[in-house]
């Protein structure tokens, strides 16, 4: 199991690693980490440690509810490639620099 009680997240690669792993995962309640993890997921807000303990304690009880996160989780991380992102990184960078979409890139004549 993961737990990342994090107050602000940029991306949340951490949850992506534990997703990718199939952990079950509390994170924080916030749209980064719903974006990312879906309901592959419990969520409790960062600054609840009640909730906290209750979320890690419910997967901790659950054998089916862990085994059913573990493969919501193996199935979302499905969703995130790194060589897709560093890709359209890439071209995000060269737009930014106004090149011309490279050659196998660009739309057939």
């Amino acid at each position: 199991m993961v737990a990342l009680p994090s107050l602000y997240e940029g991306f949340g690669i951490p949850a992506v690693e534990a997703l990718a792993a199939g952990a079950p995962l509390v994170l924080s309640d916030l749209p980064v980490l719903r974006e990312i993890a879906g309901d592959a997921a419990l969520y409790a807000p960062p600054l609840r440690p009640d909730l906290w303990r209750d979320r890690l304690r419910q997967i901790l009880a659950d054998d089916t509810l862990r085994r059913d996160l573990a493969q919501r989780a193996r199935q979302r991380a499905a969703h995130f490639d790194w060589h897709r992102a560093a890709a359209a990184t890439a071209e995000a960078w060269r737009e930014a620099a106004g090149d011309p979409p490279r050659r196998e890139e660009a739309e057939p004549s």
